[in-house]
């Protein structure tokens, strides 16, 4: 989606980002985050003295999945 909410707009921050993110998928060092209100699609990581570092992904990869609505901190 290109435009994005004002949530989005104004990045994600701290553990959660903010309350419109549903977590899609999640390996040891990332969770990937679509928003439910605009579609952005961001990757936290883990960052320098545990806080976390949020980037927007582009573009959709791997395979799509339905969202089951689960929300992961």
């Amino acid at each position: 989606m290109d435009t994005k909410c004002k949530a989005c707009n104004a990045l994600p921050s701290g553990i959660l980002g903010h309350r419109e993110l549903f977590s899609e998928s999640f390996n040891a060092r990332s969770v990937v985050f679509s928003c439910g209100q605009c579609g952005a699609r961001w990757v936290r990581a883990y960052a320098a003295e545990g806080a976390y570092a949020w980037s927007e992904l582009s573009a959709q990869t791997g395979a799509p999945a339905p969202r089951i609505g689960l929300m992961l901190p």
